[in-house]
């Protein structure tokens, strides 16, 4: 057959009649498959063709209807739930039923852990692989669900959000649960709540999207039929965490839906049909399940649920519960938040659950009235939500319950409608929403009492200042008794009591409170205080000040007392004695950021003193107004030279998908049967030696298959291609805290958990170097990894900086950064199969897994089971966020999820945890940086600078880079935008710390480059006393990207009317001393480098013109990882095909599919990152597209066979001479037994934008050479300081960003936006925090590690793209934009640096005082230095 096929390339016009055996042969290639089947030439047809021959079968005038998938009617989309339960034994009674997604769940004794949480059960027995578990804490908000149950009162379902992580089987009786499945999908069509969020651009990495898509689900539901206000919109993601979209879209979605939201946010609407989808709930939403009507009885009847050896009761009521908590060993839970959430190991060490939740007489709402005495009197189970619903008096929706305590409430005088609002404020603020929807009363302050050295209750400090008592029951003797909650704190825990109720006066008195937080929502106090007394005839009467964050609450009696008596007229007086005694009486019984706590008592105080002296009527609750951010109309418009380059400006094309829960990430993929799970054995302490490891007890834990150690590896113990090994599992020598040891591996994610805690690991502690300054006290420098000290000029620049002169000042000063983390929302992991290799064995793996360098990971994993790398194979199509991170730090949890699936030849998922991927990875090099420079005094011109840098790098090397250029070196260089001095002294030394790996963060090095240089010219500017701006134009590099840096600030200037701010600014500082305003503009500067890339574009023409098909694969080495490259080689992909001559309209988008990355498909060394990915990996694209159009484009040279066949084909469709459709084109191809006549898969790879399938010297003059190029812009922050507690808002920001063309300007905005707010995290939040001795990551949850929430976001958020300037070298004229906008966000700093400095020259300071990242309100509240106590008579 070969050598047949082989002539065909010769025969160039068939003969009218065959004259040779190869001549008939193709003659009978132009013939229909019936006529084939017949006819013979000499020989059998069959002989040559034995396979029966597809063809053309009948001519048709027009292509075939695209295909348009629809389900048939009969389909139960909860079907989709598909649930494989372990079997029950055949007698065992039925323990609880619910509904999910529509379909009753009915579980039995026996069959599983009543513990087990909602998420779990829905990962291990479900298909639902939308709701996600990103923290296990609460915190995060991404494994949000929707439960609904009947209320009678009412006659309808009451709504709420809840984390599914938290939420245990044994408290699901009676409940309608829906996850972002059950809304709708992309087979039956989105919720108009997915596809908003779809359409507005809110999703990118996708990974928090189902989380979010839940909450304002639930939010609007439990509202109806009211539409949400701003204040609503505020409190619905409170508790989701979106570490990509920088919030502002997920906002707009969120505003979208209130009263005219529709017409108030459709310029940021990108759907393709340029409308909003419409939402009308009762056609779009899904039904209350109708076997759950009139089901509140099931919360008066007792419900138990036993297995695994753990039982779960339900009690409905006291009388039933009593003889339950006599029962050794039991827990006492209710909304199940703080044993599941913050005290899990508590949790894992009891059998015996008592569930409180339905206790009538735990629920009960009443309001007493009395004669100025009112107070609400509410059940211990009663939420933290519902007491803010009637504290804000707020009866709409699901608190129509509610309705006659309202009532009541509302009846009340003003003065006490101002208490409640003001105590509103404050419970609002608790936790997020999810959190407060099942948090108790009674819950929060047992926490408080039980654990006083962590949990700062922010409830009982309003409680103690209001006078709140207790209704308790001993459980012991069923006697009940009253006691004030200030005695009851200080008393001996009583394991009998039970909180009953709680009585909290409202009335009688005047009522303030404060708070200080690192972030505004979902983050516990610094410090919080309430402050309760009455006004008679100008003096104080009853006054309790109540303290929290301490950690535990307490009540300052004696600077109450002092306090007793006193005029309202002359209070600030006595503020110095106050203080004192105050200080005296806090009990702070933990050291973290003490200095500033013992500030805020004064802070405090001094406020609280300043509110009364107005009669109370000032709040002192918030510094700031945060309504709900807005961002600016968007120009999509691209530079006039360019033209346009994709159809459409679009959304990424996953984002329905993702919004839906489709999305399949590397966790999400089914193992099928046998499938394991794993959980890592980390490292205790930060440096120490491994005497000896104990898993016995581990192994005879339920569900325990293995152990495995470095004694397992059948190759070499080291994930690492570089020079430098790096152990996947420890030896001996433990360097830093979380370092690997081992692995457990279990039939559940859970009994692995549980298992690799009892893994005993016997240590020998040694000292552990944890700082930076810790290393330069011993000296311990890598000295290899340094950089020695260098003059720019020899001999003369030292000279030149020391040297005074009456027209310069010098200036010296140093800050610090820390190990900032990337915290992706998917934490890493890794599904491994064995695999047998074509030799027998079974020592190949095929693995999923999370990863922005697949190569890099394929090595690893080879190198670790001692295979080549072609054994060894990756796929995957989505990643949940990397920022970095899984380029080098996900190796070691393939490795061992590799390991383990050769080493037991079964599949195993290994997921990290939050606490074990925040120990084992580390983020950016900690750096810390001196300067000693001199400046022009008139000019502001920078004359010489000195820098010396120290980074801080692990005993294991990073494997991207060396040491010195991402530790150290990078602050030498700091200048980007600016130009460098000409006289500059520099030395680098990198520390030696017991620290996990650091790595690339998104835009490695550059933000720290960025704080240097925007430091010293700051410094400068207050060291001349010139303002910042004008040192920063002085010093401006006036020639980057051919000058349009100079253009881009004026425009930024005039566009954010900066200069008639900057006298704003000034003016409202002239007027205010202890709120401090400040703008400032930053640029940003990062060269982006064209990385290599490989595609592989694959066309499917059908087999037939009967049935048009057209299709297109492409497969890429890159990784999605919420960058948006899928759509936008999809659309390049698009516009290469679409230039096809024989087209007459476009290439469909909707048959582009883009399959993500697969090493068997494309095994290319290809890293994802840096910006650079996405236009290398578009011309990759293009470059295969370009070889498949010249592939259908039939030309002179055109092999003869393709060109008769492919007319053949145009003919039967009659279509020829005429413009055709894609469809009707690659139909074109069909040819016999599924043959094509045209190759249609073309691979190309790319590296500086060249093809390697085509001469250089070709491409270069077409101008396809794509060098590293600037990606640059600016932005203007402005923002307004607490100078006393430090806290800022961000009022406004415009973000302008060069962008000559963009592809989609639309991912391009997600891009900007998201990279920003990540940036502000960098700058203004983020910090990771060990104990002293390396035994504790402090940061290492969502709980103290605070990335930016929605209200951290500008107030208004503007951003715009700059586009006048070449394209020249440009990928489509487009520039890499997912690192540059990050560095903007040091506007910021600099914008709060110049607060700093007023609030300093107000005081009397030197105007300048050295401040480290981040700037925290503790850090920025110390830098400006204002001593509350001479604050007395200012405002």
């Amino acid at each position: 057959m070969s050598s047949c096929f082989s002539c065909f390339a010769f025969v160039r016009e068939p003969p009218a009649e065959p004259s040779t055996e190869n001549d008939k042969t193709a003659a009978l290639l132009s013939k229909t498959t019936a006529e084939l089947q017949r006819v013979k030439f000499g020989k059998e047809i069959g002989k040559l063709l034995p396979v029966p021959i597809l063809g053309p079968m009948k001519e048709i005038e027009e292509g075939y209807p695209k295909k348009v998938y629809k389900a048939p009617t009969h389909w139960d989309s909860s079907d989709r739930v598909a649930l494989h339960l372990p079997q029950a034994a055949a007698d065992s009674a039925v323990a609880l039923e619910f509904v999910l997604n529509g379909k009753p769940v009915v579980l039995q004794q026996g069959q599983l852990d009543p513990s087990l949480t909602l998420h779990d059960f829905l990962k291990q027995y479900s298909r639902l692989t939308g709701t996600k578990k990103a923290c296990a804490q609460g915190g995060c908000g991404s494994c949000t669900v929707t439960l609904a149950r009947w209320n009678d009162v009412i006659g309808k379902a009451q709504y709420s959000s809840a984390n599914a992580c938290l939420l245990p089987l044994g408290t699901l009786h009676g409940v309608s649960i829906t996850t972002t499945e059950g809304l709708g999908s992309c087979q039956s069509g989105l919720h108009p709540v997915q596809q908003r969020v779809a359409d507005y651009n809110g999703s990118q990495c996708g990974y928090c999207t189902p989380g979010m898509v839940m909450a304002m689900y639930s939010k609007i539901k439990s509202l109806e039929p009211s539409l949400p206000t701003e204040q609503d919109m505020q409190l619905t993601i409170d508790g989701n965490i979106c570490r990509c979209t920088g919030y502002m879209p997920l906002v707009n979605v969120l505003r979208s839906f209130g009263e005219d939201g529709v017409e108030q946010t459709k310029k940021v609407c990108y759907s393709r049909t340029g409308e909003v989808a419409p939402y009308v709930p009762n056609q779009h939403d899904p039904p209350f399940p109708k076997s759950l009507v009139g089901m509140t009885k099931s919360h008066s009847i007792s419900t138990t649920m036993s297995g695994n050896g753990k039982v779960w009761h339900r009690p409905a009521s006291l009388k039933e519960a009593i003889p339950l908590f006599k029962q050794a060993g039991a827990q006492i839970v209710a909304g199940n938040t703080g044993v599941q959430g913050l005290y899990p190991d508590d949790k894992a060490k009891t059998s015996l659950f008592v569930d409180v939740s339905c206790i009538a007489e735990l629920q009960s709402v009443k309001v007493d009235i009395g004669k100025g005495k009112d107070a609400l009197e509410l059940g211990a189970a009663t939420t933290i939500e519902t007491l803010g619903a009637l504290l804000s008096t707020d009866e709409r929706g699901r608190h129509a319950s509610l309705a006659q305590a309202i009532k009541d409430l509302k009846s009340l005088p003003s003065a006490t409608q101002t208490n409640l609002r003001r105590m509103a404020q404050h419970v609002y603020n608790i936790a997020g929403v999810h959190v407060r929807n099942r948090a108790t009363l009674g819950g929060n302050m047992a926490l408080s009492k039980l654990k006083p050295e962590h949990f700062p209750s922010d409830l009982a400090p309003q409680f103690l200042a209001v006078g709140t008592s207790l209704t308790l029951l001993n459980t012991s003797s069923g006697a009940t008794r009253t006691q004030l909650l200030a005695e009851w704190l200080k008393s001996e825990v009583c394991p009998t009591d039970l909180i009953v109720s709680l009585r909290i006066p409202i009335s009688g008195f005047v009522f303030l409170s404060q708070r200080a937080m690192l972030r505004p929502q979902n983050c516990h106090a610094y410090l919080n205080a309430a402050f309760c007394a009455t006004c008679s005839n100008g003096t104080l009467r009853d006054v309790r000040i109540a303290l929290g964050a301490l950690p535990q609450a307490m009540l300052a009696s004696r600077t109450a007392a002092q306090l007793e008596g006193k005029s309202l007229d002359d209070l600030q007086t006595h503020l110095p004695q106050l203080a004192a005694t105050l200080r005296e009486e806090a009990q702070f019984t933990d050291s973290h950021d003490l200095q500033y706590r013992e500030t805020l008592l004064n802070t405090f105080l001094y406020k609280f003193l300043l509110s009364l002296a107005d009669r109370g009527d000032t709040d002192t609750y918030t510094s700031f107004a945060r309504p709900l951010p807005k961002s600016n109309d968007v120009s999509f418009v691209n530079n006039v030279n360019g033209g346009s380059v994709a159809a459409d400006a679009i959304p990424k094309h996953t984002s329905g998908a993702q919004a839906s829960g489709e999305v399949k990430y590397a966790g999400d993929v089914d193992m099928g049967a046998g499938g394991l799970h794993a959980f890592m054995v980390t490292s205790r302490v930060a440096h120490g030696l491994i005497k000896t490891v104990d898993a016995s007890e581990a192994l005879k834990m339920d569900g325990v298959v293995a152990y495995l150690d470095y004694k397992d590896i059948p190759g070499d113990n080291n994930v690492s291609n570089e020079q430098e090994a790096e152990p996947l599992f420890c030896t001996d020598r433990i360097t830093f805290l979380g370092q690997p040891i081992g692995l457990v591996v279990a039939q559940s994610s859970w009994q692995a958990e549980a298992a690799a805690k009892a893994v005993k690991v016997d240590v020998e502690t040694l000292p552990a170097v944890m700082t930076i300054k810790q290393a330069m006290g011993i000296e311990q420098f890598v000295v290899a990894d340094g950089a020695p000290r260098a003059e720019s000029k020899p001999g003369v620049s030292t000279g030149v900086l020391e040297t005074d002169t009456s027209t310069s000042v010098r200036f010296s000063g140093e800050w610090q950064s820390g190990q900032t983390k990337h915290f992706y929302m998917e934490r890493q992991v890794a599904m491994a199969t064995p695999r047998a290799n074509e030799f027998g064995g079974g020592d190949g793996v095929d693995l999923y897994h999370a990863c922005q360098a697949l190569s890099r990971v394929q090595s690893g994993v080879s190198c670790v089971l001692g295979v080549p790398n072609a054994w060894v194979q990756l796929k995957q199509h989505m990643v949940g966020g990397g920022f970095g991170g899984k380029a080098t730090r996900n190796v070691p949890t393939a490795c061992a999820a590799a390991l383990a699936a050769v080493r037991l030849n079964r599949p195993v998922k290994l997921v990290q945890d939050l606490c074990t991927d925040m120990s084992m990875n580390g983020g950016r090099h900690p750096v810390l940086v001196r300067y000693d420079c001199r400046v022009d005094k008139n000019s502001g011109k920078v004359l010489a600078a000195k820098l010396e840098t120290f980074g801080g790098r692990a005993f294991i090397a990073e494997k991207m880079g060396d040491q010195v250029s991402n530790a150290a070196k990078p602050c030498l260089d700091p200048w980007a935008n600016y130009n460098k001095p000409e006289h500059r002294i520099t030395e680098a030394k990198v520390a030696l710390l017991n620290i996990p790996p650091s790595t690339a963060v998104r835009g490695p090095m550059h933000p720290k480059q960025a704080m240097a240089v925007e430091t010293i010219l700051q410094h400068a500017a207050a060291a001349t006393g010139l303002d910042l701006l004008t040192v920063q134009k002085t010093n401006m590099n006036k020639q980057l990207d051919s000058g349009t840096q100079t253009e881009l600030w004026k425009e930024l200037e005039s566009s954010s009317d900066l200069q008639a701010r900057m006298k704003d600014v000034q003016a409202f500082n002239q007027k205010n001393k202890l709120k401090k305003r400040g703008i400032a503009l930053a640029p940003c500067l990062w060269d982006v480098p064209p990385i290599p890339a490989s595609a592989t574009v694959s066309i499917y023409n059908g087999g037939t013109t009967k049935f048009l098909d057209g299709s297109i694969c492409i497969t890429i080495s890159s990784s999605e990882i919420g960058q948006g490259l899928h759509t936008k080689v999809a659309q390049i992909c698009q516009h290469e095909l679409s230039k096809h001559p024989d087209l007459c309209e476009p290439v469909p988008l909707e048959l582009i599919r883009v399959v993500g990355n697969s090493t068997e498909i494309n095994p290319a060394w290809d890293l994802t990152g840096g910006s650079g990915t996405n236009p290398q990996a578009m011309r990759a694209v293009a470059g295969a597209c370009e070889i498949l159009v010249s592939r259908l484009t039939l030309k002179w040279s055109t092999n003869p066979l393709k060109k008769r066949l492919m007319n053949m084909n145009m003919k039967a469709m009659g279509k020829v001479g005429k413009k055709v459709t894609w469809q009707e084109l690659i139909a074109s191809t069909a040819g016999p037994m599924g043959m094509s006549a045209a190759d249609l898969t073309a691979r190309n790879t790319v590296f500086m934008g060249l093809s390697n399938n085509r001469s250089l010297i070709p491409q270069m003059l077409g101008g396809k050479l794509c060098a590293p190029h600037p990606g640059h812009g600016a932005a203007v922050t402005e923002v307004e300081v607490d100078v006393l507690t430090g806290e800022h808002i961000i009022i406004r920001s415009d973000l302008l960003y060069h962008m000559p063309r963009s592809v989609n300007p639309v991912i391009d905005l997600g891009q900007i936006q998201g990279s920003f707010v990540q940036g502000l995290g960098f700058f203004l939040k983020e910090e990771t925090i060990y104990s002293d001795d390396g035994t504790d990551l402090v940061t290492k949850d969502t709980w103290e590690y605070k990335p930016p929430c929605a209200k951290d976001i500008p107030q208004q958020f503007n951003v715009a793209y700059f586009r006048p300037g070449s394209v020249k070298g440009l990928v489509y004229g487009s520039k890499g934009v997912g690192e540059p906008p990050l560095f903007m966000a040091v506007s910021a700093v600099n914008a709060i640096r110049e607060c700093i400095m007023s609030a300093r020259c107000d005081a009397g300071l030197d105007p300048w005082a050295d401040v480290s990242l981040p700037l925290t309100p503790a850090r920025v509240s110390a830098s400006c230095a204002v001593d509350v106590l001479k604050q007395v008579g200012h405002a």
